[in-house]
């Protein structure tokens, strides 16, 4: 998995090169052009599929790390058309990268570049190294932890380990309140009906370890599913709210990725999404498509085109991604079959952290848990 040794470079050129990029595609992005001059400033890179858990609401069966891993003759040919003018490269998809034997030489790729690592982990292994290396190089971890309680992970995350899980987010915390680096810590929590009663649990928790930011997101259930929200929208409600008071109380943010219930999390209706002008996610089998959301399975609705077989740049500027743009661009409306996904992220999801690439974006953010009137907004974002 190694990455090929590419002609160095110093900071200065990706610095420069990676500034003149954004500045090219914020204005592409705000203009609404749709076929782009500039690169995608957000790369994901999908090294597996493999996963050491099995999550009900992510698969039915365990794949293991070799199964579906990216080739390391093609994970090179990413490094060097990508890297050099991605600000962000996120090392996941739908899987845990963390689990790569070579995952330290793809970090230390990524920061070669100077790029923003980013990686969201289970934490649910034993690679101490590995994870002060990713707050050495200052890199934005986001950790998929939905209870503290080993028994609730053993019904929504199978195969977890509360006490390693505890054991790396110590030393993670522990790295990162010590460090000057640019880097992040967050955890990232699944609302279920199994995860309900401990969300202050959680929260304390969370406190006790310096108050890690954390993000609640809902899951696509069927309405069967033992763990659906179907027809608890008022617990639902009062449970979060609830769980912001403590927040509150301990000094913890917490945010809603998502619209909860009746009244958490509130949709605020940005303009237009920028994704599919600044984001690009590789799978482990060379598709490409625009959107962190839309991988592993998901990626049937996103797939833009195969790197394997054509170039990155036919891709970018292909026909499907212009006539996404266009569809986006022109106000979403009228529904697409095509675009179905991102209908619904309009209607449920809520700004993550786009807003580093499009500053406009910071006011759409939930910080805590509102329950208000979307603002005003203008025409552009």
């Amino acid at each position: 998995m190694r990455p090929a040794r590419t002609a160095a470079r110093s900071p200065a050129y990706y610095a420069e090169l990676k500034r003149r990029n954004a500045e090219l595609n914020l204005a592409e992005m705000r203009a609404g052009e749709i076929e782009l001059r500039s690169m995608p400033r957000y790369v994901l890179v999908e090294l597996t599929q493999g996963c050491n858990l099995r999550c009900p609401m992510c698969r039915s069966h365990a794949i293991g790390y070799r199964e579906r891993e990216m080739p390391r003759s093609f994970l090179a040919e990413v490094v060097e058309v990508l890297f050099p003018t991605a600000q962000m490269v996120d090392i996941r998809g739908w899987g845990e990268s963390l689990l790569a034997p070579e995952i330290d030489d793809v970090i230390r790729a990524v920061d070669a570049h100077r790029s923003q690592c980013r990686v969201v982990t289970n934490l649910s292994f034993n690679r101490p190294a590995t994870l002060d290396l990713l707050a050495d190089v200052g890199a934005m971890v986001d950790v998929s932890l939905d209870s503290v309680h080993q028994d609730v992970l053993g019904v929504v995350r199978q195969g977890a380990r509360f006490s390693a899980i505890d054991r790396n987010l110590r030393r993670l915390a522990g790295r990162y309140s010590s460090a000057a680096g640019h880097g992040s810590l967050r955890i990232t929590a699944t609302v279920q009906r199994a995860t309900l009663a401990g969300l202050n649990d959680l929260v304390r928790y969370s406190a006790d370890l310096g108050g890690i930011p954390i993000v609640l997101h809902a899951v696509t259930l069927s309405a069967d599913d033992p763990n659906a929200l179907t027809g608890l929208d008022d617990q639902v409600d009062a449970t979060i709210m609830e769980a912001a008071r403590e927040a509150a109380r301990l000094g913890v943010e917490l945010y809603a990725g998502s619209r909860f219930g009746r009244r958490v999390g509130i949709k605020k209706d940005i303009p237009f999404c920028m994704h599919p002008w600044s984001y690009v996610t590789v799978g482990y089998d060379g598709s490409v498509g625009y959107c962190d959301y839309l991988i592993g399975p998901m990626m049937q609705y996103s797939c833009m085109g195969d790197m394997t077989v054509e170039g990155f740049t036919q891709i970018w500027n292909g026909k499907p991604w212009r006539d996404l743009r266009q569809w986006h661009g022109a106000g979403h409306l009228p529904d697409d079959q095509r675009y179905g996904p991102c209908t619904q992220c309009y209607a449920h999801r809520n700004v993550d952290f786009e807003d580093l690439f499009e500053p406009r974006l910071e006011r759409y953010l939930l910080t805590g848990i509102p329950d208000g009137q979307a603002p005003t907004v203008e025409a552009t974002p």
